[in-house]
């Protein structure tokens, strides 16, 4: 199975890799020199928090990525509606 974020070289997915750096570069600056942090820095690793929690989600969807398959998936569904059997109807 090709695992997404083991990839290496070109085989990188480039919006995966994208965010990665951007979530590295933004703790670099965090640990070396927090108060002089750029805007941008911070709106990239906020928007690569908030794709990751969508993919989490499942909202979103990486290209090139296997689907999470259906037991899985309605395992993670924010909407857990279970019922028990129908009841019988006595009259």
């Amino acid at each position: 199975m090709f695992d997404l974020f083991s990839a290496t070289g070109t085989d990188r997915h480039a919006l995966i890799l994208m965010f990665a750096i951007d979530i590295t570069v933004y703790h670099i600056f965090c640990q070396h020199n927090p108060y002089k942090m750029s805007k941008i820095r911070q709106d990239r690793y906020d928007r690569a928090i908030e794709w990751l929690k969508g993919v989490m989600k499942g909202d979103l969807t990486i290209d090139g990525a296997p689907l999470i398959e259906e037991p899985d998936l309605s395992d993670n569904s924010p909407w857990q509606i279970q019922a028990d059997d129908a009841r019988p109807t006595f009259r």
